[in-house]
């Protein structure tokens, strides 16, 4: 018996041990292994490492011809040299065999959107040397040894991107701009003139059209305005046009041409010029010239790794079917147009990614993580945007360090996002209406905002400009916003934005909650308005050290908070060390809320960005010991319970009675109160009497006071009613006023075991009637 069941066991090992191997054999089979190597052959099968003795057989030469042979589980290695083509996979891996590409053995990869200018440098006069050279893209970036190379200007390069040299407005008009010490005996028309002018909110680029050498008189055609918004030429001359102090630099003009590596292209003769002190000659500096936007793309690809790469001189690109691809251990340097994640479920990781005229890192799509990256010197033309943007829904955004920017740093855009544990330092270094972090025109869609340290910004700290909602902003630390932080020299005086507030929430402002936030070193909280320029209803600012002044409206709600006539006791600030003393009178003392105060110390949570008694937190990147975060589901009271309350995603979360009579209303409503949307870009209307939309509300709170709020606009006789429903109980309120926005709302308290109710809008006007709805809102009240 014993010697027939060691048989069967004998047996179920050796077909084990079969499964096993055909199972090994399999993997082996499915999962080459390919090499890239500048000593490579694609006509070889790429499986070598190095070349075989008798140069039959070794690895690609190119990324290229790898692509080609890669299937689910595959490998590329990539050996160390400089690769001019891009990496785009050909193939999908899946979620149990990826398709990887990666430097072998942390040999020196780098994959450049460069190619070298061939062809033999001829000197045209002086130190000026000219190359036969076509263009062959809109943009032109010269490259000389590892650098970008300035194209000729005046004043010449400073040598730092993100401080140029500039010459200085005397004064202007629409048409014509003066100025000292502008180049004698040569004419600059036909260059390009880029001045910050006005109130220098952007870069404003012109073409010169004529030049008075005598008086120094640049002028350039009339410049295209937006109608109804700083329309005419009084208007646009007190916001944009040029004036004593503003600054300018002049690009694009062969006599410029007087600083080492400087260069100008003329296109109608397709000749490239270029300066050269001949230290080193032209033709050994390995001068290159940018012809593919990107190093890598894995557009329409899903479960592709990358890793350990250097880019140079190109981007990265995605699209929206890239899915489930990770990004790691890449370097890029001068990666314009920028790094783009679009699609779904992508992640970068542990990268650094430097220099670019505008953004450096632009996320869209859903769910796509950026995780512990080193992100910075971007933005060096001053233009409008962040160096990393958001758009779309569900980005985790976590550990990463955002420097040096021209204008802001982080774009928190989209919806329910999560900005956590960043470090964002010196922004507004060229233009400085900006913020640390930066939305406009906006709804955050319950995006969270916390445990971030923003410091040395030239404008605001975190900056919800006009026409933003749903944010919520808590254990955040913002200190030293002001010109004097990143700036040398003072600005003239007309470029002061008003007080460089830590935080700002510009007027409209909805359903903005800022919570537990840490201030120092200027004002702590402000506004502004151009319309509805009182509104800031839903807004809660609870919990927050504000040692500078603190403004809001008697719209929103504020208190408790640690403002200015109290010392928060930070244990050291001017080493930027805001943990609380033990004798602050911050500790114990604050409004315990829902998910913000969840591992308190003490009889109650403290004030401020940091509890007593707890390890402070930490911010910023560390590639030596990288995090592993987790997009949370978030909720906290005072929130606003409507889902898609302003309609920026149509009419998702709601229910209607009539598709054929509502209508979605898309307007740019941006500093512009008689437009038929309140805030941002959509309202809804309702076409006829008796259509209601309505939506089921949940997370209630038996006992607890609730307001039910919206804005309502009538047309043709219209009447806009809102209402609330929980089992027998109905209240409701409508509309007075015609043809204008109104601002409706009433309070009601939930009766007992009640935590779900039904919220409706209807037009109950006559029939033909309309009615317009946005902003619709359902929040608890504090007491």
């Amino acid at each position: 018996m014993f010697k027939v069941f060691m048989n069967k066991i004998s047996f179920l090992l050796g077909l084990v041990s079969l499964l096993l191997f055909l199972q090994c054999k399999s993997a082996v089979v499915d999962n080459h292994i390919f090499y890239v190597s500048k000593q490579g052959n694609d006509s070889w099968s790429g499986t070598l490492s190095e070349p075989n003795a008798n140069g039959t057989d070794g690895p690609f030469l190119t990324i290229t011809k790898a692509s080609l042979n890669l299937k689910p589980g595959a490998i590329c290695f990539i050996k160390e040299g400089i690769y001019r083509e891009t990496l785009k996979p050909l193939k999908s891996g899946n979620s149990l065999h990826k398709i990887v590409y990666s430097n072998f053995n942390n040999e020196k990869v780098i994959i450049t959107g460069t190619d070298l200018l061939h062809g033999k440098w001829v000197k045209d006069k002086g130190h000026i040397y000219k190359i036969p050279f076509k263009k062959q893209s809109a943009g032109i970036m010269i490259y000389s040894q590892g650098n970008l190379a300035p194209e000729a200007s005046w004043p010449n390069s400073s040598g730092d991107l993100l401080k140029p040299n500039y010459g200085k407005v005397k004064g202007g008009t629409y048409l014509a701009m003066a100025a000292e010490y502008l180049p004698e005996g040569i004419d600059l028309k036909g260059a390009i003139l880029y001045g910050y002018f006005g109130k220098e909110w952007a870069l404003q680029t012109m073409a010169v059209s004529g030049y008075d050498s005598e008086t120094k008189t640049v002028s350039f055609p009339e410049p295209k305005r937006r109608k109804n918004y700083y329309g005419g030429h009084e208007k646009w001359m007190k916001n944009y046009g040029p004036r004593a102090g503003n600054r300018f630099y002049i690009k694009g003009h062969y006599d410029l041409l007087d600083e080492n590596n400087e260069w100008y292209l003329n296109e109608k003769t397709n000749t490239l010029y270029m300066f050269s002190n001949e230290e080193i000659p032209l033709q050994e500096q390995n001068i290159s010239v940018k012809v593919r936007d990107y190093a890598i793309d894995i557009s329409n690809v899903s479960y592709v790794d990358i890793s350990g790469i250097e880019i140079f001189g190109a981007g990265v690109k995605t699209d929206s079917a890239t899915t489930f691809c990770i990004i790691k251990q890449v370097k890029g340097y001068y990666v314009d147009p920028g790094i783009s994640i679009a699609g779904s479920y992508n992640e970068v990781n542990n990268c650094e990614f430097a220099y670019s005229k505008k953004g450096i890192l632009n996320v869209s799509g859903n769910s796509n993580r950026i995780i512990n990256n080193y992100i910075h010197d971007g933005n060096y033309t001053g233009d409008w945007g962040e160096i990393l943007n958001t758009t779309g829904y569900g980005h985790l955004v976590s550990h990463n360090t955002v420097a040096r920017s021209g204008g802001g740093s982080i774009g928190p855009g989209g919806r329910n996002m999560r900005f956590q544990y960043n470090t964002v330092t010196d922004a507004g270094l060229i233009r400085h209406d900006i913020g640390g972090f930066y939305i406009a025109n906006n709804d955050g869609g319950g995006t969270v905002i916390s445990h971030n340290r923003v410091q040395n910004i030239y404008g605001i700290g975190i900056y919800l400009d006009n026409s933003t909602s749903n944010y919520i902003i808590h254990h955040n630390v913002v200190w030293n916003c002001g010109w004097q932080y990143v700036l040398s020299n003072p600005p003239a005086s007309f470029l002061d934005i008003g007080a460089y507030d830590a935080i700002r929430l510009n007027t409209p402002s909805n359903f903005n909650l800022v919570y537990n936030n840490t201030t120092f070193g200027g004002p702590g909280l402000g506004y502004w308005g151009r319309n509805f320029k009182r509104d800031m209803y839903g807004d809660y600012v609870i919990n927050n050290i504000f040692p500078g002044s603190f403004r809001i409206t008697e719209s929103a709600i504020a208190g408790p908070n640690l403002n200015q006539d109290v010392k928060p006791d930070f244990i050291n600030p001017e080493q930027t060390n805001f943990e609380l003393k033990s004798s602050s009178l911050a500790i114990d003392s604050a409004y315990k809320l829902a998910n913000i105060h969840n591992d308190y110390v003490g009889e109650s949570p403290d004030f401020g960005a940091y509890e007593f008694g707890r390890k402070a937190w930490k911010s910023g990147h560390d590639f030596n010991a990288s995090p592993k975060p987790e997009f949370i589901a978030f909720k906290t009271d005072f929130m606003n319970l409507i889902q898609n309350n302003g309609f920026e995603d149509g009419v998702n979360s709601w229910n209607n009675t009539s598709s054929k009579l509502i209508s979605l209303v898309k307007q740019d409503s941006w500093g512009i109160e008689t437009a038929d949307t309140r805030m941002q870009s959509h309202a809804i209307s309702l076409l006829n009497s008796d259509v209601e939309i309505n939506q089921a509300v949940s997370g209630l709170k038996t006992k607890k006071r609730y307001t039910l709020s919206a804005w309502i606009k009538t047309k043709k006789q219209g009447v806009g009613e809102i209402s609330i429903q929980f089992g027998t109980f109905k209240k409701s309120i409508k509309t007075s006023k015609m043809d204008t926005w109104e601002f409706i709302k009433f309070d009601f308290e939930l009766q007992n075991s009640v935590t779900s109710a039904k919220v409706s809008i209807k037009n109950i006007g006559e029939g033909g009637s309309e009615i317009y709805c946005d902003d619709v809102g359902l929040i608890q009240s504090i007491n």
